[in-house]
């Protein structure tokens, strides 16, 4: 118990010692004086909870007093006139009026953006439908020119044979395409008609009669069709004036 005793008053000693040394250590390096162990003295008897408390009470009572001051000062300030309540409305008028002609402005310019806008897809619809007529009318020209050089060419060639092998050729154009077996025969379609009518009516009166002149001792029927629709076109083709 003595050797315990002895051993406490020994740490107790040193604890001292060291801690006279730290404070002489900042009194001789002018760190501490009276003053400031007083502020240390105060800090410390002070608990982290009771400061913290301290604190609040503090910022609540500055809140409080910054309220009242601003109750004070908006109780003295002298109620707006009648005047100043029509001017203010007046400037409150003035602004609304002001962001309304705004609004309309933009508006405007919307609606003209929107008119400039329409207005140019209608010209680039335009263009677009020129140039689709423009390209229809050349393909619709070479078709028909295409097909006037074959026109032609066959023609030609119906025109350089005999009336027999003409006959056979044109014959042929008017044949309907084949049938199922045992289905009924399809009739001569009235676009072959007319292509044999027109190569027909192409041909000079010459050549034309020797053509059908055949064509009835084979099928007088058919030649007399043919012939009724030559008759008919002639009748119909329009008359060019001078």
């Amino acid at each position: 118990m003595k050797t315990l005793w002895n051993i406490l008053s020994i740490v107790a000693v040193a604890n001292m010692l060291a801690l006279a040394g730290v404070v002489g250590w900042l009194r001789m390096n002018d760190r501490l004086n009276a003053d400031r162990g007083r502020v240390i003295r105060e800090l410390l008897s002070k608990t982290l909870t009771e400061e913290a408390a301290e604190a609040e009470a503090a910022k609540l009572a500055e809140e409080k007093a910054r309220a009242e001051e601003e109750a004070q000062e908006k109780a003295a300030r002298a109620p707006l006139t009648a005047a100043q309540k029509l001017a203010a409305r007046g400037e409150s008028t003035e602004l609304d009026a002001q962001r309304a002609e705004r609004v309309r402005r933009e508006i405007t310019d919307l609606r003209s953006q929107l008119a400039r806008d329409l207005a140019e897809i209608e010209r680039q619809r335009a263009d677009l439908q020129r140039r689709e007529q423009e390209f229809t009318s050349l393909v619709e020209a070479g078709r028909r020119q295409l097909e006037d050089e074959q026109f032609q060419k066959t023609l030609g060639v119906l025109s350089a044979l005999k009336p027999a092998q003409a006959v056979s050729m044109l014959r042929t154009m008017l044949d309907p395409p084949p049938t199922a077996p045992g289905a009924p025969p399809e009739p001569v379609s009235p676009a072959a008609m007319g292509t044999v009518v027109s190569y027909l009516d192409a041909m000079d009166d010459r050549t034309r009669s020797r053509v059908l002149g055949e064509w009835a001792k084979g099928d007088p029927s058919l030649a007399t069709q043919l012939l009724e629709r030559l008759r008919t076109r002639a009748a119909f083709a329009p008359v060019q004036t001078p």
